[in-house]
């Protein structure tokens, strides 16, 4: 006979152990789903709170002293615009130090209206998305203040003019002129900054792709230094992001393999080389989140000719816990945007003939 009387305390123990191991392999499992399902919903940290990204999405913008014949005047509505425009709380203004800074080394002094086309290189160099220029004058005895309110990302331009009597204050104008740049930065921002392309970035690239097929395509190196708060990326986010792209609109892409040779040098099928230069650094905390300000500026070039086929220029500000994680993201937002408009002017360009000499 068969003494049984230990049998259910070892079953016991069976038992004991059993549900200490699903204790620990379920919450596990959990885990890992969770964190596989997040993975593939890109969603790998969570997004910033929306007053953290309220803060990020207001446009950052210089505004350049005014031109006139009295030119302390000038100069006193060019603080008064920028005091209007900061305490309305819509805008980030660049650093007047700064903005000076790289006029100076432009050779255009600390004052004098630039043309648009200039005004982006400056807004490009101050990381500004737009730029504020203008001049004040008396004309039939009347002030005008007359601004020009440029977009670093597209070359567009907005004019806008206050005027009142010469007997009356110039300060009111100023005033005016900054509620009305508000305004027209907030009923012209996708006008102003270059297409959001990150949102929907597969159907964007879905469609750019359809919309080419059966045209000519050149093919296409690419070379994007990248650099890192200081130090070279090894993985440069723009050019892996530029290249995807191209490849996905269906064009023949190489690697430079080091350095760029020069044009001639270049094997007979590149027919168009994009080259620029990338780089991200700190742009302040909110709680745990970390900001980082990205600037992409790339070039096409026609291998042959040697003519600049398009320029592109982009700043960007991003956040997430990690510092080099929205350097990253940023950095291939920016990169997806430029891709964007380059592409369809790549397939447009019909590339110059081969040189016989």
């Amino acid at each position: 006979m068969t003494d049984t009387s230990a049998s259910p305390t070892e079953k016991e123990k069976k038992m004991a152990r059993c549900r200490v191991l699903w204790a620990v392999l379920i919450p596990a499992a959990l885990v890992i789903a969770s964190v596989q399902s997040l993975a593939a919903a890109g969603k790998t940290s969570p997004a910033p709170p929306r007053e953290v990204q309220a803060a990020l999405s207001r446009l950052t913008v210089g505004v350049i002293p005014f031109e006139g014949p009295d030119e302390e005047l000038a100069g006193k509505v060019t603080d008064l615009l920028s005091a209007y425009l900061t305490a309305a709380g819509e805008v980030d203004l660049v650093e007047r130090a700064k903005l000076s800074q790289v006029l100076e080394e432009l050779g255009m002094g600390q004052a004098g209206l630039i043309d648009p086309v200039t005004a982006q290189r400056v807004g490009y160099l101050v990381g500004a998305q737009a730029l504020v220029m203008g001049r004040i004058f008396e004309l039939d005895r009347d002030t005008y203040v007359v601004a020009r309110l440029v977009g670093v990302e597209t070359g567009r331009v907005f004019v806008l003019e206050q005027n009142a009597p010469v007997s009356e204050k110039v300060a009111p104008l100023a005033k005016e002129l900054a509620s009305g740049l508000i305004r027209t930065m907030e009923a012209k921002r996708k006008t102003l900054v270059a297409p959001e392309v990150s949102i929907n970035r597969e159907a964007m690239l879905a469609e750019l792709t359809d919309s080419l097929k059966g045209k000519s395509k050149p093919g296409v190196m690419v070379d994007i230094p990248e650099v890192h708060y200081g130090s070279a990326a090894v993985d440069p986010a723009v050019e892996t992001e530029l290249i995807l792209w191209l490849k996905r609109a269906g064009f023949e892409v190489f690697d430079p393999k080091g350095a760029v040779p020069a044009l001639s040098k270049l094997p007979p099928e590149v027919k168009v080389v994009i080259t620029g230069e990338a780089f991200s650094e700190a742009a302040g905390e909110f709680g745990r989140f970390k900001a980082v300000k990205v600037r992409i500026e790339v070039r096409a070039v026609d291998r042959n000719s040697g003519k600049i086929v398009a320029i592109a220029r982009r700043v960007g500000v991003l956040a997430d816990l990690s510092e080099r994680v929205a350097a990253k993201k940023a950095l291939s937002d920016e990169a997806a945007s430029i891709a964007y408009e380059l592409i369809p002017i790549l397939v447009n360009h019909a590339p110059a003939p081969t040189s016989t000499l």
